[in-house]
């Protein structure tokens, strides 16, 4: 199950270092780590094989004004923490809080105007000039440079003005339109020249009356007279107009011519 990380649990999870205690302390990158107990770690053998004196020391880049180094020959003794704390020798000079990032930087600054590595007292006091001047913000006297505008492009001049396509039409109203005319011209005579006459209608039989407690038979659609007949469905007129005309077979007339004749002496 998921529990809160003790202290010590939490140190094993930040970096870590080895390094030799000397008679000044810890050095980690260019500065030194001081502690009350240097005497018992100076000079000392872990004990480990391949490790010789350097012992492992863990820190923070976040807060590096600490680092832990870590005894594992008191680990059994519950009397005595493994964990030794060792603070940076130049702490007093800086009063914020800061981060290993910010020392770099004051690294640069330094390095950049006594022209050598600056060492740690003046790079102590870059960090809180620095941290100072964060604190107290722009002053309101300096020129600082201001951000450069954002492009804007320049409207383009068009000397003649745009043709308007719905200049003069009224906006209709739901109340004023009226519904569109219906066909003035007859389905027969809507393909002139594709369409031969048609044949004069024939009146449908009269339905012969239903009794009421006899269903009514439905209304069936009349089958077409002809090829040309608009009696079928629109899908059927359609189909027949994109046929090709030698392959729809040839109009029927009412009533069939007589056969020629076979003597040849009559032609």
């Amino acid at each position: 199950m998921p529990r809160p990380v003790t202290p010590d649990e939490s140190r094993k999870l930040l970096l870590q270092a080895k390094r030799t205690v000397t008679r000044d302390g810890i050095k980690i990158g260019n500065r030194t780590y001081v502690s009350h107990r240097i005497r018992e770690f100076k000079n000392r053998h872990t004990g480990i094989k391949g490790q010789g004196r350097r012992w492992p020391v863990y820190y923070n880049p976040y807060e590096p004004s600490r680092v832990w180094l870590y005894d594992h020959t008191v680990e059994k003794d519950p009397a005595r923490s493994p964990w030794v704390p060792f603070d940076f020798k130049c702490q007093h000079l800086i009063r914020d809080s800061w981060t290993q990032y910010l020392w770099e930087k004051a690294a640069d600054l330094v390095a950049d105007l006594v022209g050598r590595e600056g060492g740690e007292e003046e790079i102590a006091r870059a960090v809180d000039n620095l941290l100072a001047r964060a604190r107290r913000g722009p002053s309101p006297t300096s020129t600082s440079v201001k951000p450069v505008a954002a492009f804007v492009p320049q409207p383009l001049e068009i000397a003649e003005t745009p043709a308007n396509p719905y200049a003069g039409i009224t906006r209709a109203e739901p109340g004023s339109v009226t519904p569109a005319p219906s066909l003035n011209v007859d389905a027969k005579d809507l393909f002139p020249g594709r369409r031969a006459a048609l044949p004069a209608a024939v009146p449908e039989p009269a339905a012969p009356p239903t009794s009421p407690g006899r269903p009514r038979p439905p209304r069936r659609r009349p089958a077409p007279a002809g090829a040309h007949s608009l009696g079928g469905s629109a899908g059927d007129i359609f189909r027949e107009l994109a046929a090709d005309p030698s392959e729809r077979p040839a109009p029927r007339p009412h009533q069939d011519p007589p056969p020629p004749s076979q003597d040849p002496q009559e032609t």
